[in-house]
């Protein structure tokens, strides 16, 4: 009987594993010590290292690479801080929101962390050329030597440069 229920945990356990190894987004578990317990795929491909050289080593050596670990990290690990405390990365020429989620016994007493990586490159590239874009637009419309207004759906002033104001 323990057989086929220990049986039972590896399988379920093994499901997990495989679960969070087709996400894309990096996830590690790491200890109070902010050592790694475990790690997605995503995060290995991320660190550029197997499996082996990551697992119980600070995540902050391993990835992101720093001398510390995460202050957002640091207050989840202490209770001072919400869950899904995050903050942002920037490793070369990619940025990433990390969050940081504590997980407790019943008690309440601090069990482990963990810790997901969302890439948002392309997400604030996308948002820099659309503020670049309106400001572009701006500068057009204020450019216009004659009067230049734009009516939304309900007839009412969107858009007008300053020759409508004088």
């Amino acid at each position: 009987m323990a057989t086929d229920a220990t049986a039972q945990i590896q399988s379920a356990l093994q499901e997990w594993v495989s679960a969070l190894d087709v996400l894309e987004d990096p996830i590690i578990i790491h200890d109070r010590d902010y050592r790694i317990l475990r790690c997605n795929r995503a995060y290995q491909r991320l660190a550029a290292l197997p499996f082996e050289q990551i697992l119980g080593h600070p995540y902050f050596k391993v990835f992101p690479k720093s001398n510390a670990p995460l202050p957002y990290c640091i207050n989840t690990t202490k209770n001072t801080a919400p869950d899904g405390n995050e903050g942002e990365i920037s490793v070369g020429d990619s940025l990433y929101r990390s969050r940081c989620y504590a997980i407790r016994d019943d008690g309440g007493r601090y069990l482990y962390s963990v810790h997901l990586l969302e890439n948002i490159t392309r997400q604030r590239r996308n948002e820099e050329q659309l503020r670049s874009e309106k400001r572009f637009s701006e500068k057009l419309v204020e450019s216009i030597p004659d009067i230049f207004f734009v009516l939304n759906g309900e007839g009412k002033l969107a858009r007008w440069n300053k020759k409508v104001e004088t």
